[in-house]
């Protein structure tokens, strides 16, 4: 928990204004901490019983009885402590993005503590000029790492929770994802072996360190279950389409591209099989999930739109050439891990598509072509559009996707449609979707396998095995190749250097610009007496009161910034030529003058919707699972 520290620094943000003497420093242990540190012993204590108490269960020999009671249990458990072993050490694995979602870890806690929920923006970021990030780039799952950091847990200590917890909500959710596809524990298992410890999802974690990208996975299965079982089930029941909505909001809680990407390819699978997709039945249940995914997300969508649309700002939307960024042939079939990426890609992340995954596509494309009696013609269907999209995905994700010939070849008036397509960046991340889609290629073939021809069933099942064996080899390869970070906390950030394409920020952003940090006012105005307090900026004004004076701030205008004056007095705010704020006052004031940011109130009305959808959702979701499990218990009282 951090608490022999070999070193101590202190820091102090100085405004250059005013003077600044420092007489002591005091290190005390806060009573947070302490509360902290007990509840971490009581939870081993608890976890020591439980040992306990299951080893005398297993002697007096109720052992089976255990295992097949908690067995789903054991599995979610024991899968994630296998793939979270980097987090349970004192390090941080150093990835690519690792030190821009620190800064934001810290800026969510601040901010918290100063009492703004939920985030919109960072207010003492860039010296004071603040950072819109929350708003384009949502932080609703970073606020667990930053309530951790905010009761005294290390910087790396709150994030490798958030790295468990992530790994075991993905392990969870795939499980239960995959069993509402096959109704069967072990293909259930074995495909969330195959999807957690495959080589994209891993290399995110570890070597990319994109907290957004990694946490989207746990998404996606809900979004893939929810689709096959709308297109595959007689009635679709409203749950199915619940499943979808609530992995659509997931992914627009954590990663706006990877929501990008899903869009595109419902919209593709929505045309390939059309002719189920424009029935009545699937039709309406796709307008009621998109309509639910609206519910879930207005809290982020409203916020979103309206900035875009009214501010200035540098948001992605598109870049002209990407096509060398994608996967070589020899990623897709690389087996073990080999070191750095050859080419492309996302920088020099390693990537490899792996054997298991390599295997899951083989064991589609086998039962496909052997599912060839009339009775079989439901799975021969689903599993053929499982192929055709993974093949299309995957495509989409190599160097071969031709792009930069689309972009060289368009009509201007198709210009927005290339430029959704290159708006990801990387076209590596539409592996996402491939992987997403062999999960269920993976529960469907093993099913109709393990139904019509139980040798192949066992053949594939050793396959994938051994898959998830050298998955496994190529994540340790990850970790044992990588480089580590300790004692990392929040004044080590330089978020000039983290920002490094200057993204939600002024079109002519320059780091130059937030290095001035002066209140520029005109002549015969006296500014003093500044200070920051709780993200707000208070000043004293003073002189030429005869006439209005506007002040320059060093802050960026993004709205909803208010400045107010003795006895609540509002100023009228206006944005100069270098986006900062200023503060026109009246002529005749003198004294105090608070610049603060507040939401709109309509934010609030949606946060509130957003909130009452979910809550609705969870108890439509806890009244359906006490009606199945009513069913069942009429039905075995009736066997």
């Amino acid at each position: 928990f951090g608490r022999t520290v070999p070193d101590v620094q202190l820091r102090i943000d100085y405004l250059n204004n005013g003077k600044l003497t420092i007489k002591n420093v005091h290190i005390k242990q806060s009573r947070s901490y302490q509360f902290v540190t007990l509840f971490f012993f009581l939870s081993l204590f608890v976890i020591f019983d439980l040992l306990i108490i299951l080893f005398l269960e297993v002697l007096e020999g109720r052992g089976l009885q255990i295992y097949k009671k908690y067995k789903c249990l054991f599995f979610i458990i024991g899968t994630t402590f296998i793939l979270s072993a980097p987090v349970f050490n004192k390090y941080i694995i150093s990835g690519y993005d690792l030190s821009y979602h620190l800064m934001r870890i810290s800026h969510v806690a601040k901010e918290l503590s100063y009492g703004q929920f939920p985030v919109r923006i960072y207010r003492d970021a860039l010296d004071g000029y603040g950072y819109l990030s929350p708003i384009f780039y949502c932080d609703t799952f970073l606020y667990i790492p930053a309530v951790l950091y905010s009761m005294f847990f290390p910087l790396r200590t709150a994030y490798n929770i958030y790295v468990f917890l992530v790994n075991l909500a993905t392990v969870m959710v795939a499980f239960f994802s995959c069993r509402a596809i096959c109704r069967d524990n072990r293909i259930s298992a074995i495909s969330t072996i195959m999807y957690s410890m495959c080589e994209w999802r891993v290399g995110r974690v570890v070597r990319g360190a994109s907290v957004g990208g990694y946490t989207a996975f746990i998404f996606f299965p809900l979004i893939v279950a929810g689709i096959h079982n709308i297109y595959t089930k007689e009635k679709p029941e409203k749950k199915d389409g619940l499943c979808l909505a609530a992995g659509m909001a997931g992914l627009a809680s954590c990663h706006t591209l990877s929501l990008e990407i899903t869009v595109i390819f419902l919209f593709i699978f929505a045309i390939i099989d059309w002719k189920k997709t424009f029935t009545k039945k699937i039709l309406s249940s796709l307008c009621l999930s998109a309509f639910e995914t609206l519910l879930f997300s207005v809290y982020y969508i409203v916020p979103f739109v309206e900035s875009y649309i009214k501010l200035p700002l540098k948001v992605k939307m598109g870049e002209s050439y990407i096509q060398d960024r994608g996967m070589e042939v020899v990623q897709f079939i690389q087996l073990f891990y080999t070191g750095e990426s050859i080419r492309g890609g996302a920088g020099n992340i390693s990537l490899a598509f792996g054997a298991g995954m390599i295997t899951a596509g083989f064991l589609v494309l086998y039962s496909m072509f052997i599912s060839c009696k009339d009775e079989e013609r439901e799975s021969r269907h689903s599993l053929t559009v499982i192929f055709v999209m993974t093949v299309i995905s995957a495509f989409m994700a190599s160097r071969y996707f031709p792009l930069d010939i689309v972009y060289d070849n368009v009509p201007k008036f198709f210009l927005p449609v290339y430029y959704l397509f290159s708006s990801i960046q990387f076209p590596v991340r539409y592996m996402s979707i491939t992987v997403s889609i062999l999960l269920v290629g993976i529960c469907v073939g093993l099913k109709y396998l393990k139904d019509n021809k139980r040798d192949s069933y066992r053949i594939f099942v050793w396959l994938l095995c051994i898959g998830s064996i050298t998955a496994y080899s190529i994540y340790l390869g990850y970790i044992n190749n990588n480089t580590y970070v300790d004692g990392v906390t929040a004044s080590d950030i330089n978020l000039d250097q983290d920002i490094m394409g200057g993204e939600f920020l002024p079109g002519f952003y320059s780091w130059k610009i937030t290095k001035d940090t002066d209140i520029i006012a005109e002549k015969g105005v006296e500014i003093s007496n500044i200070q920051r307090e709780k993200g707000d900026m208070l000043f004293d004004i003073t002189g030429r009161t005869n006439e209005t004076a506007k002040v320059v701030l060093p802050i960026f205008n993004y709205g909803n910034y208010h400045a107010a004056g003795a006895d609540n007095m509002a100023f009228p705010i206006g944005t100069d030529e270098e986006f900062r704020l200023t503060v026109t006052i009246p002529a005749g004031y003198s004294g105090r003058v608070r610049v603060y940011y507040r939401e709109p109130f309509y934010w609030r009305i949606c946060e509130i919707i957003s909130l009452l959808s979910v809550i609705t959702a969870v108890l439509f979701g806890i009244k359906e699972k006490n009606r199945n499990n009513l069913n069942k218990t009429e039905k075995s009282r009736t066997s």
